[in-house]
């Protein structure tokens, strides 16, 4: 820890971070150089849906190891996440509940599994009595995501998701409490398959300033629990850069690195 040579991770997952650049383990500060190479290497606990580079606080490199395409026999991932950023001097923000149904128009839901249904008071799903295309769910969401995996059939670019929103209350905050629970009301998401871009669409479902969103991404056959990769920033340089690398699994789980830093400030 005195070394920086750590790694969050979400809940108990036991998610292992690899990361060096040009040779230097991450806690680490380089010399400055404008030669950066970023290897890292993610031994997940569950199939690695998404590894991220981020160089000072913005995305910059982006890979989907489980990444699938649309094919007559689709596996679809529907995921709910919540921001937990605190705003204006306030703790960080209560628990968010989504309710309501799930239907697949235009192709044939042949079954589905819970990802990151940890809870069994919070978190439910089931299978619509009355019509095979339709699950009706409940789930909570506070900085880790959770979703919905759908296996179907006959799925095509014209298949979408129809999410149906129930109104629900905010929950469960430290005190002392600036900001109260809010209200999010009901309402309705389409998932087209037509507006994917490279397998994932990524809908904004804001509560006040905070960035919720809904998300749908094709998964493939392949889906590794042990990825590496590597990036070299092409891009502009300064003194003091810092990098750092940031995981998400399809069952919701997340992790990050620590930071490596390059140089320090310009001499003065």
């Amino acid at each position: 820890m005195k070394q920086r040579k750590a790694y969050a991770v979400t809940s108990s997952e036991r998610i292992i971070v690899d990361l060096q650049m040009n040779g230097h383990e991450m806690g680490t500060r380089l010399p400055f150089t404008e030669e950066r190479r970023l290897r890292a290497r993610v031994m997940g606990t569950a199939p690695i849906s998404e590894v991220a580079v981020v160089k000072n606080g913005d995305v910059v490199f982006t890979k989907r190891p489980s990444q699938g395409s649309i094919s007559r026999n689709a596996t679809v991932l529907v995921g709910f996440e919540s921001s937990s950023e605190p705003f204006f001097r306030d703790n960080p923000r209560p628990v968010r509940r989504w309710e309501g149904t799930l239907e697949v128009r235009g192709a044939k839901l042949k079954g589905f599994q819970t990802s990151g249904f940890l809870n069994r008071f919070h978190h439910e799903a089931a299978a619509d009595s009355s019509d095979s295309n339709k699950v009706r769910f409940r789930t909570i969401t506070r900085g880790r995501a959770t979703g919905l995996l759908l296996e179907l059939e006959g799925a095509a670019l014209s298949t979408e998701i129809i999410l149906e929103l129930d109104e629900t209350v905010e929950f469960g905050k430290a005190p002392v409490m600036i900001r109260g629970y809010k209200t999010i009301p009901a309402q309705r998401v389409r998932l087209p398959f037509g507006e994917l871009n490279a397998g994932l669409l990524v809908k904004d479902v804001p509560v006040g300033r905070d960035p919720d969103t809904i998300s749908m991404q094709l998964v493939g056959d392949n889906r590794p629990l042990d990825y590496d990769f590597e990036f070299v920033d092409t891009g502009e340089m300064e003194r003091g850069d810092y990098y750092y690398v940031r995981v998400k699994q399809l069952n919701g789980a997340m992790a990050w690195s620590s930071p490596v830093w390059v140089g320090g400030e310009e001499p003065r």
